[in-house]
């Protein structure tokens, strides 16, 4: 690049109305290379898994028909509160076919901060692992919004645990691909909250849209 502001001045991006990268990225990759790697991840013990883009597409599907039968719809905020694990791909994706809201978050949020964003984001439901329930069940009084609370790695009472939940027949298991109930996302619908670090005051909400993706 020999001239920025040439560059910047000429540049243009094409952003459909509808638009979501879950069905468009995800699900139309897994329709045309089904067997196409997507993703390798490595635990720290050096364990290997990989997913082709057919599987992706299949469990976020999965995980979208479970929050869907939970009562999780279009505009709902969902918080991620996972390590980097393939579940924490796998929701992300169900949220953004859902048009969930989805709102990651790490797992060292003491239990006032996590408490701040459920309330300040009006979330519905988190969805966290075995180590960080306990947190979050502290907290669940004094927070009006939450509706539900969702486990990856465990059964717990009170929790609905998505251990459990693939061992269902459908419409919650792997071989369903198809979702009732959905609504076709637009580019300028909101996609996912993230949190400031809060330097000055308390963290600050900045919401980006489904246009998002395009830009990466």
């Amino acid at each position: 690049m020999h001239n920025y502001q040439e560059v910047y001045s000429h540049f243009s991006q094409k952003v459909p109305e509808y638009y979501n990268f879950g069905f468009d990225v995800i699900d139309r990759l897994a329709a045309e290379e089904r067997n196409r790697l997507a993703m390798i991840w490595v635990n720290q013990e050096g364990r290997e898994k990989t997913f082709t883009f057919r599987q992706m597409m299949n469990l976020s599907n999965s995980a979208a028909n479970m929050l869907l039968k939970y009562g999780i719809k279009k505009g709902d905020r969902v918080i991620v509160m996972l390590t980097r694990i393939p579940e924490w791909w796998i929701f992300s994706l169900a949220c953004i076919k859902l048009g969930a809201v989805f709102c990651p978050c790490p797992t060292m949020l003491t239990k006032k901060d996590l408490k701040y964003r459920i309330n300040a984001a009006n979330i519905r439901m988190v969805i966290t692992d075995n180590e960080n329930t306990k947190k979050v069940e502290e907290i669940s009084p004094e927070c009006p919004s939450l509706r539900s609370r969702l486990v990856v790695d465990a059964d717990i009472p009170g929790w609905i645990s998505y251990r459990e939940e693939q061992e269902y027949p459908a419409p919650v298991s792997r071989r369903l691909v198809t979702m009732t109930g959905m609504e076709r996302t637009k580019a300028t619908d909101p996609l996912v909250i993230y949190f400031t670090s809060g330097t000055t005051g308390e963290p600050k909400m900045v919401v980006h849209n489904h246009s998002l993706p395009l830009g990466h």
